[in-house]
């Protein structure tokens, strides 16, 4: 008789089995894939639990729920259509968020193999990251607004003319960071003035 109430109270438990999802994998899951890093002598795995990439993945698990959960409802399809754009825009940003955490656990690894001859990564990482969690914005906003990201990204165009001006010192010196690094122009114990 009242389908808003009933459309009201199926989200509200379709956000409670999200969190039990959410629970589950958080707590079980992490817990056995840190007794099976601590089991073995690979250090890829202990890299991965210290920089939190299980949890972080584990974190998408109530948006999955929510994402193909909304359709077993059957709301009503504004609702549906809005519940699933928020849920995919979501998703997008904290599949980033894992991406950037085995990221650091490959810095990890790297700065713990490389010895001195070897070229420190964390900077290309940062960039890399950076770029990422751009390209994640313009997606999760291009979903939530039903646009291609394409108008966003012709929009960025724009713009950039004039965050070329302003982060020019930023970017002078990223360039410079690069160029350093890549043909050895300093080395430990280097006398530096400036």
């Amino acid at each position: 008789d009242q389908p808003i109430a009933a459309q009201a109270i199926g989200l509200i438990g379709l956000v409670a089995i999200g969190w039990i999802a959410n629970v589950v994998a958080s707590r079980w899951m992490l817990s056995a894939m840190r007794r099976f890093a601590r089991m073995r002598s690979n250090n890829w795995d202990d890299a991965l639990v210290r920089a939190h990439f299980f949890q972080r993945l584990a974190n998408l698990a109530p948006i999955l729920v929510i994402y193909f959960g909304v359709h077993a409802l059957g709301a009503n399809e504004t609702v549906e259509l809005v519940v699933q754009r928020v849920a995919l825009a979501t998703s997008t940003i904290l599949f980033v968020v894992v991406i950037s955490a085995f990221l650091n656990a490959v810095n990890e690894i790297y700065s713990a193999v490389a010895d001195d001859g070897h070229r420190p990564i964390k900077g290309y990482i940062g960039f890399l990251r950076l770029l990422l969690y751009s390209v994640a914005v313009i997606i999760s906003l291009s979903i939530l607004m039903d646009r291609s990201p394409w108008i966003f990204l012709s929009g960025l165009g724009a713009v950039s003319a004039v965050l070329l001006i302003i982060f020019k010192d930023t970017l002078l010196s990223l360039v410079a960071s690069i160029q350093i690094t890549s043909s050895h122009l300093l080395q430990v114990g280097d006398w530096v003035e400036m």
